[in-house]
């Protein structure tokens, strides 16, 4: 899961009392205090004659389980989350997904929880199952389509390929900063061209993930989550740029393409 990151402040008490509210979630949080509540994505997804009306029509079309653990979640949040990311995603891309996973022996199944404060969604792979567990509907569709990245990243290495060390490859040398990723609150400079986000700055399994959420997230289905930085934009537009060749790359992989290098 990713981290909440807190923003610093010159005041030794409020930078204690800060930290002491950080915690692990799904997406980046920063403070609205300081700083005011950041711009976010927000699209309201045009209904479709394709569209999914029903729990059970999901999955008979997927082959999976949906587990309902809290009555809080409604029938229509849970249809529209996966409405939202076949618009995202493509009508075939979670199918072949699960597919192969079912072929190695482990179903998957989408569990929808009681929602918390510290989680939005998280993706495992285990002896048993692939597991999706969905903690609060505000933030679903951005931490679901991260997760997915996670998951195509299991299926390669599965495979025996190492696609992260491919795409920290393209990083013409920049160094992941772990959890100092933390102490920023923007890109440092130059980095834009680089990573997609502050966060794929953690290490490359979390640079493949945020990579592959910009790549199928922006621009026309964006639907939650904080809007990517403005050079972040330029840098994706540019082919020469290392952050474009590493959204190329994860695009290709997404299509299980057979002839990796």
């Amino acid at each position: 899961m990713s981290l909440m990151s807190r923003r610093a402040v010159c005041c030794f008490l409020i930078i204690t009392l800060m930290l002491g509210a950080c915690t692990l979630s799904g997406c980046m949080l920063f403070d609205s205090f300081l700083y005011g509540d950041p711009e976010e994505y927000s699209l309201v997804r045009t209904a479709d004659a394709s569209d999914f009306t029903s729990i059970a029509q999901i999955e008979s079309y997927y082959d999976i389980r949906i587990i309902v653990v809290d009555p809080i979640w409604s029938q229509s949040q849970i249809v529209e989350i996966f409405n939202q990311q076949r618009v995202t995603l493509g009508p075939t891309f979670l199918q072949q997904l699960v597919e192969y996973y079912r072929v190695e022996g482990l179903p998957t199944r989408f569990v929808f929880e009681t929602p918390n404060q510290v989680d939005e969604a998280m993706v495992g792979v285990d002896s048993r199952w692939v597991s999706f567990v969905i903690y609060n509907a505000e933030g679903a569709h951005e931490s679901i389509i991260h997760e997915m990245g996670h998951l195509l990243q299991f299926y390669y290495e599965m495979e025996g390929y190492d696609v992260t060390a491919d795409l920290a490859s393209f990083n013409e040398g920049a160094a992941y900063l772990g959890d100092r990723w933390e102490r920023y609150n923007t890109l440092p400079r130059g980095m834009d061209q680089i990573f997609v986000t502050l966060y794929a700055m953690f290490d490359p399994s979390e640079d493949f993930a945020e990579t592959f959420s910009f790549a199928f997230r922006f621009p026309n289905h964006l639907y939650d989550g904080f809007v990517y930085e403005d050079g972040v934009i330029l840098a994706s537009q540019d082919p020469s740029t290392p952050l474009a060749q590493k959204v190329a790359y994860v695009r290709a992989l997404a299509a299980f393409k057979t002839d990796l290098p």
